[in-house]
């Protein structure tokens, strides 16, 4: 499926992010992406909302640069990722430009000229969604589809206006959709609950979840994901573990959304960025790093995952450190300058 509308920019380039307080990492972003881009960054248009109340420190305000502002959604009754996703929803109605990036304020790409080799990367694949997608250890997501962290879209596949980035609520027609299989008294629903396995169970809930119900396994929507770095054992910090003998055993016969671990065994590797020889900084287990072509493709610092522990100071000043490491590595291959 191919949209007709023509009506948009083929040359500019749109970015949309949500903000709750990250002015401080939008901005380290934006250098970061000027500097890896090179002239080609004058052609993006950054959209940005604000979503944090106004005594959260860190706001985007019209003091920051680089950034257009819109206003962000007041909308907290639903929880934070529907206040997410509406703030969104709004960004992509101003958006004039073929090719847009949804991007978390605290994920960054870290590939030398991303901006023309995605774009070109899509346009040669035909791909209406390429970008990262849930990292494995979030086993409650959807999987093998980008996600909103960093989501690159071609409208003149999918129009922006197909596209609903609000989560899916327990009630909502749509999630009673994806849930028969472990409905009460179904075949499967008693054995999980039989053996105590009730927390194998995928929740279609987050932001971006009713585009993945809609487009993730459509055949006329093509899509491309990177590989997420996945360090087994340790990389797992969640509740349980899926590495004992019972679970491994277990997920031989289970399907893939009941299982720990992806059976996608290429959707992550255990080599990441220090590994492979891309950085000599060893980073936090919950910073997320992906992989693209056998190089860095980006970093998440997630800073919503467990934030009460976590110093969100030290872990900005880490980040700062890392990019001015990583920008004068010389396995970059090109020259930056630092402002």
């Amino acid at each position: 499926m191919q949209s007709m509308n023509t009506m948009f920019d083929e040359h500019r380039f749109t970015i949309c992010t949500i903000s709750f307080g990250h002015a401080h990492y939008l901005s380290l972003n934006w250098n970061v992406s000027e500097q890896l881009n090179g002239a080609e960054w004058q052609r993006v248009d950054w959209l940005t909302a604000e979503n944090a109340p106004a005594d959260v420190a860190n706001r985007i305000t019209s003091d920051t640069k680089h950034f257009q502002i819109f206003p962000g959604s007041s909308n907290t009754a639903l929880g934070a990722s529907h206040h997410h996703a509406e703030a969104l929803n709004a960004l992509l109605a101003e958006v004039k430009t073929r090719f847009v990036l949804v991007l978390d304020p605290d994920f960054f790409i870290l590939r030398p000229n991303w901006l023309t080799e995605i774009e070109a990367h899509m346009r040669k694949q035909e791909l209406a969604f390429f970008g990262v997608q849930w990292h494995p250890r979030y086993v409650d997501c959807y999987r093998y589809f980008p996600a909103v962290h960093c989501m690159f879209i071609d409208q003149a596949r999918v129009p922006l206006r197909e596209l609903d980035f609000r989560p899916i609520l327990e009630n909502d027609s749509a999630q009673k959709a994806t849930s028969n299989a472990q409905a009460p008294g179904s075949f499967l629903a008693s054995i999980m609950e039989k053996f105590q396995f009730k927390h194998r169970r995928r929740r279609s809930w987050d932001t971006g979840t009713r585009i993945f119900e809609r487009f993730g396994n459509d055949p006329q929507i093509k899509s491309e994901y990177v590989t997420a770095v996945y360090r087994l054992p340790s990389g797992w910090i969640d509740e349980g573990n899926p590495f004992t003998l019972k679970s491994r055993m277990l997920e031989l016969v289970l399907p893939d959304s009941l299982c720990y671990l992806p059976k996608h065994g290429d959707s992550y590797s255990q080599r990441g960025f220090i590994e492979r020889g891309l950085s000599a900084m060893d980073l936090p287990t919950l910073w997320e790093e992906h992989i693209w072509k056998d190089a860095a493709f980006g970093l998440h610092i997630r800073r919503s995952f467990a934030s009460n522990k976590r110093d969100p100071l030290s872990e900005f000043d880490l980040c700062e450190r890392f990019v001015d490491d990583y920008l004068s590595s010389p396995q970059l291959n090109f020259h930056t300058t630092r402002d």
